[in-house]
């Protein structure tokens, strides 16, 4: 009891100086929601965008069978083409002139022979123009007419398979051409109704199921952005940490300690607990005011939250403890500390580009990120917030950060020097 009452007084007096420190306060508190704010903003902008888009492209069907209208019906349904019919009449220098002068980012030109192409099975061809200044979209068309060519491409290949067996088995030689086509038709009727419904109902379905959110609903870059700022912001504490320990040896503050009756691992603990607490704090204003004021989703597991915070104020007070610990000055333990604020960041994914988070991605800096406190608090608090997880779920990430804070303590406790 007695330990437990000198950690807190030691505890309180710690508190008490930090939060005089009003330019500490701005960088872990302001920075991270300014930088939030920032990025977000950023990020949406891109997001309508993105999502606005549209590809004006000219069409020109010199074509008058089933097939190419089949095409048109499909590319009719893909939102991002802006599509513009020309007259049959229109010759390839016209057309060649329209996208030069910028009216259409690229043209489709369906040949007269298209369909019958298909039909006798000889092949047939389809041809893409692009405006040179927008060279980039060409591989994207080209690949949106393959997907929209593919079903004319299997309706041809089962056609063609039909007529060659009714050939191969004399059948068409005992029937008149126009019986001959009525049972080809027929046949290849049955077949396409069974193919379509196969790929309707698939043998092996995929149930898409979420449980963290409506799929539909736009995307909160709060909850993306702001974690990780705040976990980076967070190690920020490391350094002050650090000062603080080498300003008490300068004011002879450590001798007063070493002179009373606490032991080094109540000193180290009551340190852990004063800037444990600044660490909470930060993280629970920050997301309180993301989610006030800019709808950002906490979860569905506040306990979850609240002791994965924990932890990583263990994290970042046992590092501070043991930079202080292995470093010769207070201008040397703040220059580490800033050092691997900057790069333990960037490796765990406090820099957030693009929507895919860093640990989830499946590269090396990918697998690095989860070997660093960062990356797991960042695991953590995504699978609370965006996966709607519970506790369980983030045991195993929580389990890492206390066994690191547990190998900053040891080392701290052992290395720090008392003279």
């Amino acid at each position: 009891m007695k330990t437990i009452k000198q950690i807190l007084n030691l505890a309180w007096k710690d508190f008490q100086i930090i939060i005089r420190d009003r330019g500490m306060l701005a960088v872990i508190i302001g920075m991270p929601m300014l930088f939030g704010l920032i990025m977000s903003s950023a990020y949406s902008g891109n997001q309508q965008n993105a999502s606005s888009i549209e590809i004006p492209i000219a069409i020109l069907n010199k074509d008058e069978g089933n097939y190419s209208q089949t095409v048109l019906d499909i590319l009719d349904q893909i939102d991002v083409l802006k599509i513009t019919s020309l007259s049959k009449t229109e010759s390839l220098e016209a057309v060649n002139k329209m996208l030069l002068n910028g009216e259409y980012t690229a043209a489709v030109i369906i040949p007269a022979d298209f369909s019958s192409g298909i039909a006798d099975y000889s092949g047939a061809e389809i041809s893409l123009l692009v405006d040179p200044q927008k060279s980039d979209f060409g591989q994207i068309l080209k690949n949106i007419l393959d997907a929209a060519l593919a079903p004319v491409v299997v309706e041809g290949e089962i056609r063609y398979g039909i007529r060659s067996v009714m050939e191969a088995g004399g059948i068409t030689e005992k029937l008149t051409p126009e019986m001959a086509a009525a049972s080809e038709a027929q046949t290849l009727g049955v077949v396409m109704t069974r193919l379509g419904s196969m790929l309707s109902t698939s043998l092996i379905p995929v149930n898409l199921v979420s449980t963290a959110r409506d799929p539909n609903a736009p995307i909160n870059f709060f909850n993306l952005l702001i974690p990780g700022f705040t976990v980076m912001f967070s190690f920020f504490l490391v350094g002050v940490v650090g000062e603080s320990i080498f300003r008490e040896k300068d004011d002879g503050t450590y001798r007063r300690l070493m002179a009373g009756p606490m032991q080094r691992g109540e000193i180290v603990a009551g340190k852990m607990l004063a800037f444990g607490v600044m660490v909470v704090l930060q993280v629970f204003i920050l997301f309180g005011v993301a989610a006030s004021f800019f709808s950002m989703d906490l979860g569905s597991s506040p306990l979850g939250l609240i002791l994965l915070t924990i932890c990583l104020s263990l994290v970042v007070t046992s590092m501070g403890l043991m930079v202080a610990a292995l470093s010769n000055s207070g201008k040397q333990a703040d220059s580490i500390s800033m050092l691997l604020a900057f790069l333990l960041a960037g490796l765990g994914g406090c820099i957030q580009f693009g929507l895919t988070p860093l640990f989830l991605q499946d590269n090396f800096i990918a697998t690095l990120s989860r070997f660093v406190p960062q990356g797991q608090a960042l695991w953590g608090y995504y699978r609370l917030i965006n996966q709607n997880a519970g506790i369980v779920e983030i045991l195993p990430n929580m389990g890492i950060l206390l066994l690191m804070a547990a190998v900053f303590f040891v080392i701290a406790s052992w290395r720090l020097k008392w003279n």
